[in-house]
C-alpha cells in the first residue's frame, strides 16, 4: 500500500491508482479511504454519478481531523470539476 501512496503522490489524477488503492483500502476495512479514493477515480473519469455516490458514503466516515482535511481537499477539487461538468456534456 505504501507503494501506491507514493505513486499517487507522483500521479495524483491517475484513475487506475485511485481505483486500486480504494479497493485495497476497502479490503483492509478502511471504508473512509476506500470511498474517498473510489470517488477520486470516478471524478477523474468524469463520472458525476459515481463520484457523488462514493462522496456521500465517505462523508459520514470522516472521523479524524486528517480524514476531515482529506475530505475538504477532495470537496475543493469536486467543486471545480462540478463546474466543468455543468458547462459540458459530462454529467
Amino acid at each position: 500500500k505504501l507503494y501506491l501512496q507514493r505513486a499517487l503522490h507522483e500521479l495524483p489524477e491517475d484513475v487506475d491508482l485511485h481505483s486500486v488503492y480504494g479497493r485495497m483500502s476497502g479490503e483492509d476495512g478502511d471504508l473512509f479511504t476506500a470511498h474517498l479514493h473510489l470517488a477520486y477515480a470516478a471524478l477523474y473519469q468524469n463520472n458525476a454519478r459515481q463520484t457523488t455516490y462514493n462522496l456521500d458514503k465517505a462523508r459520514p466516515l470522516a472521523k479524524t481531523e486528517e480524514q476531515r482535511q482529506d475530505l475538504m481537499h477532495f470537496e475543493t477539487i469536486y467543486k471545480e470539476r462540478s463546474e466543468f461538468w455543468k458547462q459540458t456534456a459530462f454529467r
